[in-house]
Parts: structure tokens; C-alpha cells; sequence
């Protein structure tokens, strides 16, 4: 006689755990544009994410 397996339900706590309230944009760079962002993060000591959206703002505040 086979015993099944049984999977118990979702655990309170269980899966990764949430890393902001912002909705993800995923993007295509070319990697010269990458490097460069990089170049700036580095510079300004801060994440290529972090360095992505200050840009885009600094864009942003330009444009107007």
C-alpha cells in the first residue's frame, strides 16, 4: 500500500518577501548606455537602479 504524498497549503509567510510597493519596468539597454549608467552610479555611489530612476527624473525635470 502506497502512502500519497500530501502537499499542505500556502504557510503564512511563505515566498519571497515583498522589496517595494513600485511596480517593476523591465527595459532593454544597449550596453554602451549600460556602461554609462554604470560610470554615473559609481560615480554618485549608488545602484544601477537607483542611478536609472534619478536619471530618468533628471530627464524628466529637463524636459519641462
Amino acid at each position: 500500500m502506497k502512502i500519497p504524498k500530501s502537499h499542505g497549503g500556502a504557510r503564512p509567510g511563505a515566498g519571497r518577501p515583498a522589496t517595494g510597493r513600485d511596480p517593476v519596468s523591465a527595459i532593454r539597454l544597449p550596453t554602451e548606455l549600460t556602461s554609462q549608467i554604470d560610470a554615473w552610479a559609481e560615480a554618485h555611489e549608488v545602484s544601477r537602479s537607483e542611478a536609472i530612476r534619478r536619471l530618468v527624473e533628471l530627464g524628466l525635470k529637463a524636459r519641462d
